[in-house]
């Protein structure tokens, strides 16, 4: 039971952390950033090739993971930084000084 109550609540989160983070992107840039979902499955993906080279490690008392997933987890958000770093400076940032419209930005996004 405590395994199932746990996975709502983290499934509830990656939802609301979907959300939260394309109304900031959009809010911020001021423009909708179409490549956020990418990013956010090839992190998924990520945790889950970080969780094979890692291993399970055991689990936590009653739950389905333990400290495996915790590493993964935290080795895929410092991969992610690194990609959504570099996507900025080299794809981004030359168009945002270009000063093109907000619309193109987000047409252009969905092409990365």
């Amino acid at each position: 039971m405590a395994d199932l109550f746990v996975s709502g609540i983290i499934y509830g989160c990656i939802i609301a952390l979907c959300a939260i983070g394309l109304t900031l992107l959009s809010s911020i840039l001021n423009f909708f950033n179409f490549a956020y979902r990418d990013m956010f499955s090839l992190g998924a993906f990520m945790t889950f090739l970080f969780l094979r080279l890692i291993g399970d490690g055991g689990t936590f008392w009653g739950l389905s993971f333990g400290w495996g997933l915790v590493a993964a987890v935290s080795c895929s958000i410092v991969f992610m930084l690194g990609c959504v770093i570099l996507i900025d400076r080299f794809f981004f940032r030359p168009l945002r000084q270009l000063e093109v419209t907000p619309l193109f930005m987000s047409i252009a996004s969905l092409g990365l």
